[in-house]
């Protein structure tokens, strides 16, 4: 009786400490077990002590028959940090029959991102044509910071606008997608302040709140199951341990054995 006493406080005390422990903890701890990321920051957050520069892209495309080919443009990174693949005809065919040139590349001076925290670098990307048809854009993201919900998209003074995304079925982890239309200003991020955390602290955005609502509920129903059963087993134990009253019949004997 003692020991399952014990028993139910010690995992009630461990679905309590859970949440509280995966606050202290880096973001990319419970981000599905991710592992690290060695992201590159353009301006590093408060939480990386250091960063290496991250890269750039830049490739031209054959036209073939008034179409540009398809292809995909990916930064010079370890891991590519940006990446944009596109169809046939996803670009306007240049004039004179010229290659068309894209380039992506991170950059520090973009639109103000007001009511948004964007947790990866700001990519610009740049095309010799207009875009015209729908293509895909996959940017990776750091485990340090909270996941992003969305990669969000801004023209020249234009506001930022969230695009339908997806997580990368690449690598399903610390990957975003997004399908856009037009090049411009990337990033991914989630909406919330834009302030940078400080060292230390302890942010929750992006997808660090299921893991912790997840943690609560199992808290709730541990702490709510306890009382019930300890009942049912101090019940158990007293029937269990009671003497047969006074007057109850006493139990047949079992028949007598063959010789």
């Amino acid at each position: 009786m003692r020991r399952a006493r014990y028993t139910l406080l010690a995992l009630a005390l461990v679905a309590a400490a859970y949440p509280l422990a995966a606050l202290q903890i880096p973001p990319g701890f419970y981000e599905g077990f991710c592992p690290p990321v060695d992201y590159k920051f353009l301006t590093p957050p408060p939480q990386v002590k250091a960063s290496r520069a991250p890269g750039a892209a830049h490739a031209e495309f054959k036209v073939v028959n008034g179409v540009v080919q398809p292809g995909f443009v990916a930064t010079a990174d370890d891991n590519p940090q940006a990446q944009l693949s596109f169809l046939p005809g996803a670009f306007s065919a240049p004039t004179g029959g010229g290659p068309e040139a894209i380039d992506v590349k991170p950059v520090k001076d973009y639109p103000e991102a007001k009511g948004l925290t964007l947790v990866t670098n700001v990519y610009q990307i740049t095309s010799s044509t207009p875009m015209v048809k729908t293509s895909n854009l996959r940017l990776l993201y750091s485990t340090v910071l909270p996941a992003p919900s969305s990669v969000y998209t801004a023209s020249a003074g234009g506001e930022w606008q969230a695009l339908p995304s997806n997580a990368s079925t690449q690598s399903g982890c610390s990957d975003i997608v997004a399908q856009i239309t037009t090049t411009g200003y990337f990033a991914a991020g989630y909406s919330g302040g834009s302030t940078v955390p400080k060292p230390g602290s302890t942010t929750v955005g992006g997808g660090q709140a299921l893991p912790i609502i997840v943690a609560l509920a199992i808290l709730i129903v541990v702490l709510a199951g306890l009382p019930l059963a300890l009942v049912r087993r101090r019940r158990a134990a007293e029937e269990a341990g009671s003497p047969r009253p006074p007057n109850s019949p006493a139990p047949p004997s079992p028949p007598p054995g063959r010789t």
